[in-house]
């Protein structure tokens, strides 16, 4: 079916003002091959953090779904990045994740590519009547860096990357993202749509049921919601408890530990719960001149909440004053119902203390805490409901506003452009 008679066969399946988000945007092949070929190689996607390419010859690779692209440092410094593919038969060209080589050569049979993705060698090429190599190069895509982190987009033709951030741009240059460093790389298969993965991230209203112990640090009902074009911000004060335990007079055990960790005396905030959070701000602006950090224009609730950026279309930024969780949720090649979900941990490091990132490892379901096995679960016990013939889509609440508007700028890439 030709892309824009796929596109129209499902109109009815567009998100309507007021009425339920249909489950099959997350079931449906159909719906899937559309997002394939109207949202994955149009929109500008998250490859790479820019300390993975640190010298020229560094690769780091960005699989989403039927695509693959490789991004490569240039002998020059700059970043270039091209579909990951060798065009002699198709081979996967550079299997790594992160590699670092002078040259791109195909495992399969050596074609050899330069950084640049020229074509330079081909094995017997005397075999290959009329074979032009300079009209067989690797297939280049659009590449830019931002807040820190890397781009690519396959659309050559894409409005640039400056004017895709822009609503929140600002925001994460705040932070100065790429002079941190990856603490924690992992990657794990999930029984779910890459959106399923999405939503669980996407939403405070699930704390007090899911993960009622947070309540004790963190004020679920205070979260705000804004939309920033087609991204969205999640504000989750953290460092007092939620409104909904009434008034406190023991400090909650895990603001205990929350105050522990910060060099604080639990015991001073007894009876004056209120006044752990700005203390905690306090106590992160000394530890970090302790520790040689530099906070830049951080102050006030940036020193304590969880800032939460959910860059369309499928990652979120947990940023910390001094430590950031990355989600990312990259489609199946063939599955509508399976996804790849990636959880990174950067954290702040002195000028000049940065280390080798450490390998991307498999994650398996008893990783990642209490809260994330929660998460998980919850995540794909939903997958198998949403087969039922007896739910037809997702009712939303305005806490879940992040999930609606993904919907919504999504409409706007399958069925507006």
């Amino acid at each position: 079916m030709e892309e824009r008679e796929l596109a129209e066969s499902l109109t009815h399946l567009r998100v309507v003002d007021g009425a339920p988000v249909a489950k099959d945007r997350y079931l449906s092949s159909a719906f899937m091959d559309l997002e394939m070929a109207r949202l994955w190689r149009k929109t500008w996607l998250l490859a790479a953090h820019v300390a993975d390419l640190p010298e020229p010859g560094s690769t780091a690779v960005l699989d989403c779904g039927r695509e693959s692209v490789v991004v490569v440092n240039q002998p020059d410094g700059t970043l270039a990045a091209f579909h990951n593919v060798c065009q002699h038969r198709g081979n996967r060209l550079c299997p790594k994740a992160f590699d670092c080589s002078d040259r791109l050569v195909c495992g399969y049979h050596g074609w050899t590519y330069g950084l640049d993705g020229a074509l330079m060698h081909v094995p017997d090429q005397e075999r290959f009547p009329g074979l032009d190599p300079g009209a067989h190069g690797l297939r280049r895509v659009s590449c830019d860096v931002a807040g820190g982190f890397v781009f690519v987009n396959l659309d050559r033709d894409a409005a640039p990357l400056s004017e895709f951030l822009s609503p929140v741009l600002a925001e994460l240059e705040m932070y100065d993202l790429g002079s941190w460093q990856l603490a924690t790389d992992s990657e794990m298969l999930v029984e779910g749509n890459w959106k399923l993965s999405s939503d669980v991230n996407n939403e405070a209203y699930h704390l007090a049921n899911l993960h009622p112990k947070l309540l004790g640090v963190a004020d679920d009902t205070a979260c705000e919601v804004t939309t920033a074009g087609p991204h969205s911000r999640l504000t989750l004060p953290v460092g007092t408890p939620s409104e909904r335990l009434g008034e406190l007079d023991e400090v909650p055990e895990v603001l205990v530990e929350m105050l522990r960790d910060a060099g604080l005396d639990p015991s001073e905030f007894q009876g004056r719960v209120g006044d752990a959070r700005p203390a905690l701000a306090e106590a992160t602006k000394r530890r970090a001149a302790r520790d040689g950090l530099d906070l830049g224009p951080l102050d006030g609730a940036r020193l304590t909440d969880n800032f939460q950026i959910s860059l369309f279309p499928n990652v979120q930024l947990n940023l910390y004053a001094n430590r950031v969780l990355f989600f990312r949720h990259r489609p199946h090649p063939s599955d509508p119902e399976r996804c790849w979900f990636d959880q990174q941990v950067y954290v702040r490091v002195p000028a000049g203390k940065r280390k080798p990132r450490p390998a991307r490892t498999t994650a398996s379901r008893t990783d990642g805490g209490d809260m994330m096995q929660a998460d998980l679960h919850a995540l794909e016990s939903v997958a198998r409901g949403m087969r039922s013939s007896g739910f037809t889509g997702l009712l939303l609440s305005d806490a879940e506003r992040p999930i609606r508007h993904l919907h919504e700028s999504l409409d706007r890439c399958l069925f507006d452009g």
